[in-house]
């Protein structure tokens, strides 16, 4: 198979080019191209693209056929009317690039990673629901170690790592009424966010080291966020058979410092390009209906907007995400298990469709909830596109205390 033309990239060739224009004075033009600076696409990184992470076990175990139902208020503010309590969901992520393992050999990458997916805090004054959360919409981090060439070749090792993180902070306020034989709950959000990206890529020929690349993306901006739910056809019980939720998100234009560093053997050239984004409206809907005892049927539909990073990368979008899940919970038994399927994809994503599956269960005991549940994404490789397809692995956990 032949390499994928960016991972064959010699740096070497990079770096004496950025050093003839740094000497010319032009290598902020270089920096302003309409590709990712060096060297965000030899290490294989989707920027500028981002596929949706979930952020709660049931999301995840549900392949985020619930992403706006509105049960919290990540993606739906009218999440912020229910029982007080708290919620913490730490996550594990790992990546099987099979692809990149079928044609570089001595292939070698991190077992996996742990962090933070999400954290919510819920109450309620005079009747407003309101919640504080934070969340990562956009995680990960991937390092991998290779040969290029055949055994007839000088060895070439390359070295990659990059992560990507969206990290938002919100504040949520909702309130309901009583609409249609049901019940309608309203809310509004108000979000900081934070992108934040780092890229490494380093080679070693035949033990001479080349120079080191590397790019740093950080900027932070505001958006808010509207939601509706609607609980109605109770039973006669009383408890709510359908459960529909929508929500709208508005992000404000993100501006974004890109720092690129080189090596020695370009004098060490640091490069910083400044731009700004566009404004960028995302929006779905999510929907939940009890079809017998103690079995639901879920699915999502939603949009993600486009978004133009300039010179760092041209225009990515527009999204979509649909998904659909099946849960059972006997209301005699303290657990439940889920599982779902969809597809997420981007439009000028290099990875620009993902296949979800989700499972997951729950136990429930007194006040608290405990949720596992864990997706799968299987790629089509931007590396070799023949080539096999790669899986990226989310395990979440979701403590829920009410209180």
């Amino acid at each position: 198979m032949t390499p994928h033309p960016g991972f064959a990239r010699a740096p070497i060739g990079a770096s004496l080019a950025f050093v003839a224009l740094a000497g010319l004075g032009l290598a902020p033009v270089i920096a302003g191209a309409a590709t990712p600076p060096y060297p965000i696409r030899p290490t294989g990184a989707p920027f500028p693209g981002s596929g949706l992470e979930p952020l709660t076990a049931r999301q995840a175990g549900m392949a985020m056929a619930e992403y706006w139902l509105g049960d919290d208020a990540y993606t739906n503010p009218a999440g912020a009317l229910g029982e007080r309590g708290v919620t913490l969901t730490p996550v594990f992520q790992h990546t099987n690039r099979q692809d990149l393992a079928a044609i570089y050999r001595q292939f070698d990458e991190q077992s996996g990673s742990f962090d933070l997916a999400s954290a919510q805090a819920r109450g309620a004054w005079r009747g407003i629901g309101l919640a504080a959360y934070w969340a990562q919409p956009i995680l990960r981090d991937e390092n991998q170690a290779y040969i290029v060439g055949d055994i007839t070749q000088a060895p070439s090792i390359r070295d990659v790592d990059f992560s990507m993180q969206e990290q938002r902070l919100g504040l949520a306020a909702a309130t309901s009424r009583p609409v249609g034989g049901g019940t309608l709950a309203l809310g509004l959000a108000g979000e900081w966010y934070q992108r934040q990206d780092h890229y490494d890529y380093t080679v070693d020929t035949d033990g001479f080291p080349l120079d080191p690349s590397s790019v740093e993306l950080k900027g932070d901006s505001w958006a808010g966020q509207f939601g509706a739910r609607w609980d109605g056809w109770n039973d006669a019980s009383g408890t709510s058979r359908l459960r529909v939720g929508a929500g709208l998100r508005y992000a404000g234009k993100l501006p974004l410092d890109a720092t690129q560093t080189l090596g020695p053997l370009s004098g060490d050239t640091t490069i910083v390009t400044h731009v700004r984004t566009n404004e960028v409206a995302d929006f779905g809907a999510s929907a939940r209906a009890i079809v017998s005892t103690g079995v639901s049927v879920s699915a999502s539909l939603g949009r993600r907007g486009s978004q133009d990073y300039g010179e760092l990368g041209g225009v990515v979008g527009p999204g979509a995400l649909w998904s659909t899940a099946v849960a059972y919970h006997d209301p005699r038994d303290p657990w439940g298990v889920w599982f779902g399927l969809g597809q997420d994809q981007m439009n000028g994503n290099p990875e620009p469709r993902a296949s979800l599956l989700g499972l997951g269960f729950d136990v429930r005991w007194k006040e608290s909830t405990l949720g596992i549940g864990a997706t799968r994404k299987s790629l089509a490789s931007d590396v070799e596109p023949d080539g096999p397809r790669w899986y990226a692995y989310s395990v979440l956990a979701s403590l829920d205390v009410r209180f």
